[in-house]
């Protein structure tokens, strides 16, 4: 929660209060009056100590600042600039040629799979560093950048991996039941909107607003930019489109050492992103907005 989110909440909460206090008094102040004469008089100084209190709290938030109140200190103070933070970063991967490996949660993977272990370690330590054998998805390359930058911390990314590391413990590959559609929530935890495609008057994403097909399909972030294509241009962690994607015939993984941030777009993007080319199916629809920062 954040410190003006909680605020908000808690504004609600002491008006909807006064309103409920207020309602009883009015209703109930003549058939309590005759018995009970002092009732009403003593419910209004109660309401006019919880305005009190309600003013008391507000300046205590003031006081301690934002970062005191976001999430027990599990989140980075929300910085207004973090989406330009992560696609400037992105951006600076991009021209420096790093390889990484893309590779999802198969067992074959496991041990290459460096920054997980970093996420689900109890304790933070140093950062591994980035490698053609360091394994990650798209969507733990965003987060590793947030972690660079210091607008996701080790804490927030273990929560939310604590689920990864329970699964792990019993059956070693993949990931637990429901914990992707989880993912895709905290990935745009602020609100989505919906691109549609060739609708260049429609909703567009904007310089550092996180990009995801379906339910976490794919996971980039928008650049800002408009690609020749007409359609938004994104950093993206994926073989496609530079690169093939093929699936090992000795382990079964789809893994493969690709460019650490292509710059593609939402175009070019879409038509590997359909569970079935050969049937033409349709594409997930894509989503855009603030990142969990």
């Amino acid at each position: 929660m954040s410190g003006t989110g909680g605020r908000e909440i808690i504004a609600k909460m002491f008006q909807v209060t006064k309103r409920l206090t207020a309602a009883i008094v009015d209703k109930a102040e003549p058939r309590i009056s005759e018995k009970y004469h002092e009732v009403p008089n003593a419910i209004r100084d109660g309401l006019k100590r919880v305005e009190h209190k309600d003013a008391q709290f507000v300046s205590e938030l003031d006081k301690i600042g934002p970062a005191a109140r976001i999430g027990h200190g599990t989140h980075a103070p929300e910085q207004s600039d973090a989406p330009l933070l992560v696609a400037d970063e992105l951006d600076r991967l991009h021209h420096s040629g790093a390889r990484a490996r893309w590779a999802n949660f198969h067992s074959a993977e496991v041990p290459r799979r460096e920054f997980e272990a970093w996420i689900t370690s109890p304790t933070e330590g140093p950062l591994p560093a980035l490698h053609p054998d360091s394994a990650m998805n798209c969507w733990e390359m965003i987060g590793r950048v947030g972690v660079v930058v210091g607008v996701v911390t080790h804490a927030q990314l273990h929560r939310l991996y604590e689920p990864v590391s329970k699964h792990r413990r019993r059956w070693w590959v993949g990931w637990p039941k429901n914990w992707a559609d989880d993912m895709a929530r905290e990935l745009l935890p602020h609100g989505k909107r919906r691109y549609v495609p060739g609708d260049p008057a429609g909703p567009q994403p904007q310089r550092g607003d996180v990009v995801m097909w379906g339910n976490g399909n794919h996971v980039v972030v928008a650049t800002g930019r408009m690609s020749d294509d007409g359609s938004p241009e994104v950093y993206s962690f994926w073989p496609p489109p530079k690169d093939p994607l093929t699936k090992d015939p000795a382990t079964g993984s789809w893994g493969a050492v690709t460019d650490a941030v292509q710059i593609s777009s939402i175009d070019r993007l879409t038509p590997f992103l359909r569970k079935d080319t050969k049937y033409a199916e349709p594409s997930p629809e894509v989503w855009f907005g603030r990142g969990p920062w």
